[in-house]
C-alpha cells in the first residue's frame, strides 16, 4: 500500500508539473529564423548563387517544422526555384549565377506549436539583391 500511495503522490505531483508548466505565455509558440542574403559561391569551377533559411532558437512550447527559401531572377519569366527542409535543418538552395543580374530572395519558416497544435509562420518578404 505504501508503494501505492507514493506512486499516486508522485503521479499527482508530475501532474500538477505538466499542467502548469503547459500554461502558454506571451511568448509562446515562436521560433527565430534568420535568412542570409544570396552570395556567389563556386561549385567544382562553376559559379552559383547561394542562399539558406535556418531556424533558430524556440521556446519550450514551439519546435521547427519548415524552412522555405525561393530565388528569382528579376525579369525572368520563370518563376525561380525554391528549396524546403523540414524540422530544424536549413532550407539551403543554389541556382546558375548569372552576372550583373538581380536576385529576389523570399523566404518562410514556420514553427509547430505543442500545448494548442497549430503551425504559425513567419514571411521574409522579397528582397532584390544584384550580384
Amino acid at each position: 500500500r505504501a508503494i501505492a500511495a507514493l506512486s499516486a503522490t508522485l503521479t499527482l505531483t508530475l501532474s500538477g508539473v505538466g499542467i502548469s508548466g503547459a500554461t502558454p505565455d506571451d511568448s509562446a509558440g515562436r521560433c527565430t529564423f534568420g535568412i542570409t542574403p544570396p552570395t556567389v559561391v563556386p561549385v567544382s569551377g562553376v559559379n552559383y548563387v547561394f542562399a539558406t533559411l535556418r531556424a533558430g532558437a524556440c521556446t519550450l512550447s514551439a519546435f521547427p517544422q519548415k524552412s522555405t527559401i525561393c530565388l528569382s531572377i528579376e525579369g525572368d519569366d520563370s518563376p525561380g526555384q525554391c528549396a524546403y527542409k523540414g524540422a530544424s535543418e536549413p532550407a539551403e538552395l543554389y541556382v546558375a549565377y548569372q552576372r550583373g543580374a538581380t536576385y529576389i530572395e523570399k523566404g518562410q519558416g514556420c514553427a509547430g506549436l505543442i500545448v494548442a497544435p497549430c503551425t504559425l509562420c513567419e514571411d521574409f518578404p522579397a528582397t532584390r539583391f544584384t550580384l
